[in-house]
């Protein structure tokens, strides 16, 4: 709730334009902005306000009316981005088109609505409808926006995934990489149902912006982590059996003692830089490093830990000492 001198002409007059309201706003600023604590109460004609930034009170007379500096923001930012998009100020490709002005378009050849490698890996035995390859053909080829409409069973869904699939061939093709295309929807249901059907490269896409109350980026780490496990048994069941040679079967050996008995940091250094010179050129330079970075931090740690505590060197050359029969 906002307290100012006077009431926002354009809470009074349904007729008026938000730009015209805005012209006077200057003369009645704001006094006090506060957030309602507690039901209104009708009988005692009260309502308990409590103020949004603490330095703020009330003033000693004014009206009371719903807020609308956020309403007031979200106009002011629609003024900035008009005015860059008619002052070439914006890099938005299609700015042209939002102001009326013709798109100046490059002339290129058309692209064929489907190829066969993406009919036969989406539709299958299941041949899309004319609707759908002219959706398509259309999506492809629009110089601006493209509006495909149809109610729900017509293959909406299906036609986004070939316009993607279609549109990955295209800038694979001009070696424009990968990160170029955003799919977004007005609904999270919708925008979940399209990324569970995209599998360009049989890569899984990625959701971003999250419901409330809902990890959003652990449930796409999931899906990668499903996506490397089932391709990862795909590899497997293709791959012949490797016998085990005598390093392998160290390296497991040492696996399985060090998981049942850790013991001290110093023998783990050890192991660390045992498991370095055996695998030596048997694995890649930049694993090997990384195992010894850890036993190197692993001794650093013990180290620094003992200068820190003399009395525990102590101790433990005492504990040595002790004699048992």
């Amino acid at each position: 709730m906002d307290v100012a001198k006077e009431v926002p002409a354009i809470l009074l007059d349904e007729n008026l334009t938000w730009a015209e309201s805005q012209r006077g706003q200057q003369r009645n600023s704001v006094a006090f902005q506060g957030e309602i604590a507690e039901r209104p109460h009708r009988q005692k004609k009260t309502l308990v306000l409590r103020p949004t930034s603490e330095d703020e009170d009330p003033p000693q007379e004014g009206f009371l009316f719903p807020s609308i500096q956020g309403d007031t923001s979200r106009f002011k930012r629609r003024q900035e981005a008009e005015e860059k998009i008619r002052t070439l100020q914006c890099r938005l490709p299609i700015s042209h088109l939002l102001v009326g002005a013709r798109v100046p378009t490059p002339r290129r050849k058309e692209l064929p609505a489907l190829t066969a490698k993406v009919r036969e890996k989406l539709f299958g035995d299941h041949p899309p409808t004319p609707q759908q390859e002219e959706a398509i053909r259309v999506a492809l080829n629009t110089p601006d926006i493209a509006v495909i409409q149809g109610p729900p069973g017509t293959g909406k869904t299906k036609v986004i995934e070939a316009i993607v699939e279609r549109l990955n061939e295209e800038l694979d093709t001009l070696g424009a990489g990968a990160g170029q295309i955003l799919v977004t929807g007005f609904q999270h249901d919708a925008v979940e149902n399209a990324l569970a059907r995209i599998d360009v490269h049989s890569l899984p896409a990625i959701k971003f912006g999250r419901r409330s109350g809902r990890d959003e980026f652990g449930e796409s780490e999931n899906r990668i982590d499903q996506w490397v496990q089932e391709h990862a048994g795909h590899i497997r069941e293709r791959m012949p059996e490797v016998e085990r040679n005598s390093l392998h079967r160290w390296l497991a050996s040492q696996r399985e003692s060090y998981v049942l008995a850790p013991g001290l940091p110093s023998a783990t250094v050890n192991l660390l830089r045992e498991v370095v010179e055996r695998t030596c050129g048997e694995v890649s330079s930049h694993l090997l490093d990384r195992i010894s970075d850890l036993a190197d931090e692993i001794e650093r740690n013990e180290t620094s830990r003992g200068e820190a505590n003399p009395e525990r060197k102590a101790l433990e050359r005492a504990v040595r000492a002790l004699r048992v029969e």
